[in-house]
């Protein structure tokens, strides 16, 4: 069974037996990796308010472990990781097949690790310190470059 949450969803009525059905959806969450429990706690509540399911992770084996075992929908990632990097991340997401084709946003403070990040894969990036407004924001858009909708109920476009 996958580690990350799952949503019931309701479906037509049986009429057979007069009742309703029920399925599971299995959503992929949006991973955040980072190593700040204070950051990664705020961009997690931010991404699950919005309407997501959202990981939070402290290190990039963490992240990597975590895409052995289940799909992610994306991630944002810290630049400055302890062990691997949030570089060294994105180069390893961008290699393995389960991982090379969903966004990935870096979070960072410095211009010349933006350019780094980017260079290595990464589809976007966030300054520190982001706003709940832009990292939505900047999820949702990704999601849809990438041609998937998000995957919060009512969290994205039509």
């Amino acid at each position: 069974l996958p580690t990350w949450p799952m949503r019931l969803r309701r479906a037509l009525p049986d009429r057979r037996r007069g009742r309703s059905l029920y399925t599971l959806e299995l959503k992929p969450p949006f991973l955040v990796v980072e190593n700040d429990q204070a950051v990664r706690d705020f961009l997690v509540t931010a991404l699950e308010r919005a309407g997501l399911d959202a990981v939070g992770l402290d290190s990039a084996e963490a992240a990597i472990d975590f895409t052995f075992r289940d799909p992610i929908a994306g991630a944002i990632i810290d630049i400055g990781l302890p062990g691997l990097s949030g570089v060294g991340l994105v180069q390893a997401f961008r290699r393995q097949a389960r991982t090379a084709q969903v966004p990935l946003i870096v979070l960072t403070g410095d211009p010349h690790g933006q350019v780094e990040a980017l260079d290595a894969g990464a589809d976007d990036y966030l300054t520190k310190p982001v706003t709940t407004a832009e990292l939505v924001a900047r999820v949702k858009a990704q999601a849809r470059a990438w041609g998937r909708q998000p995957n919060g109920d009512g969290a994205g476009g039509s």
